[in-house]
């Protein structure tokens, strides 16, 4: 039998992840359920993740590279090695935290490869702030997200958004049309 980290933790139903929570509100207790109900239960929480992170995922790789056809074959790449091992990033202590790991991983080797013009606002924007402040930058000043939707796609807290954003000011990369 299969055993997810998670919930096994001690935490409270109310936080446990909605993938892993019936309607009825009780908790999926994995450890008491088959091998084909456990891939089922996983299989129908990987394929909610990609519904509630899809499209927010997809803007973000679109205002990051150049060409339609090449975003969407790094979302699909990015989901494929997500599904290949989702009971790992089902351990960790924040899957969205280690899926937003990969995609970043995906579109920037993409966009390294792309090679766009140095005067272009983004490559600035990378080159003068870390990868996680770059991204707060794109996800809240280009896209419009605000500081909490932002942050729950990054997998990280709202202060770490707030502190990016305030660390962009401070650049004066708030200028830089993004």
């Amino acid at each position: 039998m299969r055993k997810f980290a998670f919930q096994r933790s001690g935490r409270s139903e109310a936080h446990t992840p909605a993938p892993f929570r019936r309607k009825s509100g009780s908790v999926v207790d994995v450890a008491h359920l088959s091998d084909r109900q456990t891939a089922r239960e996983v299989n129908l929480g990987f394929a909610a993740f990609v519904q509630l992170n899809q499209h927010l995922y997809t803007r973000y790789a679109r205002a990051r590279l150049s060409e339609e056809t090449t975003t969407e074959a790094v979302i699909s790449e990015t989901f494929a090695a997500v599904r290949e091992r989702w009971p790992w990033f089902l351990s960790q202590p924040c899957p969205a935290a280690d899926v937003w790991s990969e995609l970043r991983y995906r579109v920037n080797r993409e966009a390294a490869k792309t090679k766009a013009p140095a005067a272009d606002p983004l490559v600035k924007l990378y080159e003068a702030l870390s990868h996680c402040c770059a991204d707060s930058v794109v996800l809240c000043l280009r896209l419009g997200l605000n500081a909490d939707d932002a942050a729950g796609l990054m997998g990280v807290e709202r202060p770490a958004v707030e502190t990016a954003l305030g660390a962009a000011r401070r650049a004066q990369l708030h200028a830089v049309e993004v």
